[in-house]
């Protein structure tokens, strides 16, 4: 399911199999293993049941208090090892939010959750659920427009009656108008007032997480993890952090609009390693995924002045633990740093 190679050449391997995976944690840590083995299947109870009966149900409430803490806090008080340590918050922080936040203990159990469950990729790309899902709109009598984006709301008696798009048609609701519009944008297509104070004050105090960048390869040969034993691993995923302390500089960096790259959790995406149909035969797509700050000290602009540069830092962490990687192996590139994803 993923795999977690260090510098060192240590290295932690997630499988479906419970066993398979404690193996490779007994490595470094035989303790660490055993609290891991113990772990999945009483957490597997826990969160199979309803939210109004985990506090009282067994361990509901160490759960609880961890679920509280930061990811690193609870991290840190549940393993020994800084390998389980970093494995665990930089696969937490796929979500994007930083584990040193309180209410993010629940990364501590990232691993867990993919042994249970798995890593669920769409097979033929993400862009195949869209259309399956617009498919199954349409075969129930729906009917879906595209290049139509939403300019207002049209409101009648204070309800949202339907909406009006950029090129001045008109469409009205029969029941309901459902946005995925970000809450920032949808509170300027009608007029303030009618938003009510309590929802406007919460939407000033509103603050948004990291930012992303996601940088995308075309290539010759998949990434080739070195294994501590000799021989090497390919992975459709795979997690770069060497030390859990440096989760804790991320918002420090953010807020100061700097950019620093040495540690900050990485996820290595490379689906044609399980999906031959993302590239042609014998090539394969790498993606590298991440947080780095929006606006910078110098202004947002100023990631199209360094983006490349910031690209080239970040692919050299992933040489480290796969160096097959090597230039001549690179066939093509699309970067996408925060800036260019809100362009998008």
């Amino acid at each position: 399911m993923m795999h977690i190679p260090f510098v060192d050449g240590t290295s932690i391997t997630v499988w479906r199999d419970l066993d398979r995976t404690c193996e490779t944690i007994a490595k470094f840590s035989k303790k660490d293993a055993e609290t891991f083995h113990r772990l999945v299947p009483e957490y597997k109870k826990f969160t199979e049941l309803p939210a109004n009966q985990r506090a009282k149900a067994p361990r509901g409430g160490y759960f609880q208090r961890l679920n509280a803490m930061s990811g690193y806090d609870a991290t840190c008080s549940i393993f020994e090892s800084r390998y389980m340590r970093a494995a665990s918050i930089t696969c937490g922080h796929f979500g994007g939010v930083a584990g040193s936040d309180f209410g993010t203990g629940n990364q501590a159990f990232s691993l867990v959750g993919q042994v249970l469950n798995g890593r669920p990729i769409a097979k033929g790309g993400s862009g195949t659920l869209s259309v399956a899902l617009g498919k199954f709109i349409e075969a129930h009598h729906g009917v879906i427009l595209t290049n139509k984006p939403v300019a207002s709301l049209i409101v009648d008696g204070g309800r949202c009656v339907g909406v009006e798009c950029g090129d001045g048609s008109r469409y009205r609701a029969e029941k309901a108008v459902v946005s995925t519009i970000h809450l920032k944008h949808i509170v300027d297509m009608a007029p303030r007032e009618l938003w009510g104070e309590e929802f406007l004050a919460n939407l000033e105090v509103f603050k948004p997480e990291h930012a992303m960048f996601s940088m995308h390869y075309a290539t010759s040969d998949p990434p080739r993890y070195l294994l501590a034993g000799g021989g090497a691993v390919t992975s459709v995923e795979a997690a770069l952090l060497e030390q859990p302390e440096s989760i804790l500089l991320l918002n420090s960096y953010n807020a100061r609009g700097e950019v620093w790259v040495d540690d900050i959790p990485l996820q290595i995406v490379s689906p044609s390693v399980g999906d031959a149909t993302r590239a042609p035969a014998g090539y394969h797509t790498v993606k590298i995924e991440g947080t780095l700050p929006y606006s910078l000290k110098q202004g947002p602009s100023h990631w199209d002045k360094i983006r490349d540069q910031v690209a080239e830092r970040i692919f050299e962490r992933l040489r480290r633990v796969a160096p097959n990687l090597t230039p001549d192996k690179i066939l093509a590139k699309f970067l996408e740093s925060p800036l260019d994803i809100e362009r998008m």
